[in-house]
C-alpha cells in the first residue's frame, strides 16, 4: 500500500499507526502528489491513502488519475472536512477518513477489506436482505443477490445523491438544477418526477427497503432502518 500526505508530521503519523497493523505493507510514503502518482503507476499497489487537501494536485484529481490507469487499487480518502463524502464517491473511493486519523479508523478499514474477501454470492443469497454499497462505486443487490439495474443513468445518480443525504428535506429544484443545469426549469422539473417515479417504483419493485418521500418542497429518502457503508462511516 501507498500513502500519499502532504503534511510531513501526518504522514509519519499515518506510516506508525498504519505500520502497526500486519495486513498491511507500506511500500511506498510520499508528501507530493506528483512523485506519488509516477510512483504509484510503478508500484501498482492494492490500496492508497490519500490525503484530499494538497496543492498542485488534490487528492480527488490523484484519485481520478489513479482510477484511469489502474482500476485495481482502491482508494482510501483522509480529510478534515467532512463534506468531501459525496467527492469521494464521485471518484469511487473504497472509504474515507476523517482525521486525526485513529487506530480505530485504521481497523475499520481493515475489517471492510477483510469482510470483502469473504464475502461470496451464497452468502448475500442467505441473508435476505438487499444490499448496498457507496464507496468503490455504487452497487446496489436486492435480497435474491441480484445486481440491480438502473432504468436511466439520472435513476442512479439521483439515488447516489439521496444516500449521501439521509433524512435531509432536498428542494425540488436544487436536485433539477443538479441533474440538468442546462435545462429549462419546465422541462427539468418534467424529468425530475419522472426520474423519482422511476426511482420509487425500483425500490419497491427489488425490495430494496427504501422510499422516496414528497416534502413541502421537494423530497427525502427514507431508509427505513436500512444500512448501508455510508451511514456506518
Amino acid at each position: 500500500m501507498v500513502i500519499v500526505e502532504d503534511e510531513k508530521p501526518i504522514l509519519e503519523l499515518m506510516k506508525v499507526l498504519i505500520g502497526r497493523n500486519p495486513h498491511y505493507s507500506i511500500i511506498g510514503a510520499f508528501t507530493n502528489p506528483q512523485e506519488a502518482l509516477t510512483a504509484i503507476l510503478e508500484l501498482k499497489p492494492d490500496l492508497t491513502f490519500l490525503d484530499v487537501e494538497m496543492p498542485k494536485m488534490n487528492g480527488l484529481e490523484l484519485a481520478q488519475r489513479i482510477n484511469d490507469m489502474m482500476e485495481q487499487t482502491r482508494i482510501i480518502f483522509t480529510t478534515a472536512y467532512k463534506e468531501y463524502a459525496l467527492d469521494a464517491f464521485k471518484v469511487y473511493a473504497f472509504d474515507y477518513i476523517l482525521k486525526p486519523v485513529t487506530p480505530a479508523a485504521i481497523e475499520r478499514i481493515t475489517s471492510r477489506l477483510l469482510k470483502l474477501e469473504q464475502v461470496t454470492e451464497p452468502n448475500v443469497i442467505k441473508t435476505r436482505q438487499s444490499v448496498i454499497r457507496c464507496f468503490g462505486s455504487l452497487e446496489v443487490r436486492n435480497p435474491e443477490g441480484s445486481l440491480v439495474r438502473w432504468p436511466t443513468k439520472k435513476t442512479e445518480e439521483l439515488f447516489a445523491y439521496f444516500l449521501c443525504h439521509p433524512g435531509q428535506d432536498i428542494n425540488k429544484w436544487y436536485l433539477a438544477d443538479m441533474l440538468w443545469p442546462d435545462m429549462l426549469e419546465d422541462r427539468a422539473s418534467h424529468n425530475l418526477h419522472n426520474t423519482i417515479y422511476r426511482l420509487k417504483k425500483l425500490l419497491k419493485e427489488q425490495e430494496i427497503g427504501m422510499d422516496i418521500l414528497k416534502t413541502n418542497d421537494g423530497y427525502m429518502i427514507d431508509t427505513l432502518g436500512s444500512m448501508y457503508d455510508l451511514l456506518e462511516f
